[in-house]
């Protein structure tokens, strides 16, 4: 099994096609849906269910996804943590959601001293569409953001 394969595989759901994964990626059609099928062969799993209006994981295919993700978030963490540790700048994103909005403009402040460089992304929304998406690991930029937020929401309490 490949990494290749896992993307691979990650792109098809999220784009709902081979088609669209295929242009998302950059590869050749019958190159994706190759690497689809060894995968799958190597499992002995049918990891997606095809239609003419495209693609949806099967029972067991859904939970490979998730470790396909998994994985991905595991070695998006190593390149950051990798870079970070050398110098390099830090990219930290985190979900906050509308009780938090107040605690952001310290909190970020107050980040930027310690990363002066880092890259900081920030996705709204409500708790369970924030939670659907936390699932990378802390690196150490991200674990100074969610301190700095931490320090700033005790000077809030009542």
């Amino acid at each position: 099994m490949r990494l290749t394969h896992l993307r691979n595989l990650v792109a098809t759901v999220d784009a709902g096609s081979i088609r669209g994964a295929a242009r998302a990626l950059h590869v050749a059609q019958p190159d994706l849906t190759r690497s689809i099928q060894e995968l799958e062969e190597e499992l002995g799993l049918k990891l997606l269910e095809r239609s003419p209006r495209g693609v949806v994981p099967t029972r067991v295919g859904k939970v490979f996804l998730a470790r396909a993700r998994n994985v991905q978030n595991e070695i998006r963490g190593m390149r950051e943590e990798a870079t970070q540790l050398t110098g390099g700048i830090a990219t930290v994103s985190f979900g906050a959601g509308p009780s938090s909005a107040a605690l952001l403009p310290r909190a970020v402040a107050a980040f930027r001293l310690q990363y002066p460089k880092a890259e900081i992304r920030i996705v709204s929304g409500f708790a369970l569409r924030l939670l659907h998406r936390a699932d990378t690991p802390l690196t150490p930029a991200a674990a100074a953001m969610l301190t700095a937020i931490k320090a700033e929401a005790r000077t809030l309490a009542f």
